[in-house]
């Protein structure tokens, strides 16, 4: 492997690595892949899918630049799912419901704040790598 033009390529010239518009060093497929998460076409506006992945990130101590607040209604959903995501219940379905969301809605929260999750554990072993 060698370091090439602020990529890390292999010996057949394929990027491992890249920073994404955040600035965070991911590997080029979860880049691409964050990337289809927040700003596909969906019931739920990218922006507050990036606003979603960037609390639920924070709860884990790691600071994004850039996404707006999440509405209060979110937030006590959000803090389980980062940390607790087995204990969500129906009833906390149930209140995202009566504030308004759709079950779509719910779903596509669900998938990014999870993936926001999942990430950080990867987005910090590829700060120490290659940062």
């Amino acid at each position: 492997l060698n370091l090439a033009s602020g990529f890390l390529r292999s010996s057949e010239s394929e990027e491992i690595w890249s920073r994404g518009e955040d600035g965070v060093i991911r590997p080029v497929e979860v880049n691409s892949g964050r990337d289809h998460f927040i700003n596909a076409k969906g019931k739920t506006s990218p922006e507050l899918r990036a606003s979603v992945e960037t609390y639920v990130v924070a709860q884990w101590g790691v600071v994004r630049e850039g996404a707006g607040a999440v509405p209060d209604e979110l937030e006590s959903y959000l803090k389980k799912l980062s940390m607790h995501a087995y204990r969500i219940t129906d009833d906390d379905v149930d209140a995202l419901k009566d504030a308004g969301y759709s079950d779509e809605m719910i779903y596509e929260i669900t998938m990014i704040g999870s993936v926001g999750a999942a990430l950080v554990g990867l987005e910090k072993l590829f700060a120490v790598l290659y940062g």
